[in-house]
């Protein structure tokens, strides 16, 4: 893997992390929940395989629109098609 490749990765998780701390904040702000509720509802998104197969195709998306602002050449050209992401 090349450094550019690392530092897509690591540009996805980053904003995937930022979003995921935003949401939790609001909630949390909004006292709708409390550190302890995250486990149970982090069961509960995954366990639900549509939504979950949503999510990784956006995120798929997003992977191949940041390799291509960093200009990468990432292997397939074009992200999952919705029925090859629900096969992951």
């Amino acid at each position: 893997m090349k450094a550019e490749e690392h530092q897509l990765l690591i540009m996805m998780f980053a904003r995937q992390s930022q979003l995921i701390q935003m949401l939790i904040n609001l909630l949390k702000s909004k006292e709708i929940i409390q550190a302890d509720d995250l486990q149970a509802f982090d069961f509960s998104v995954r366990a639900d395989t549509d939504t979950s197969a949503a999510l990784l195709l956006g995120m798929a998306n997003q992977y191949y629109a940041f390799g291509r602002e960093l200009g990468l050449d990432l292997p397939g050209a074009k992200p999952p098609s919705p029925d090859e992401m629900k096969s992951i």
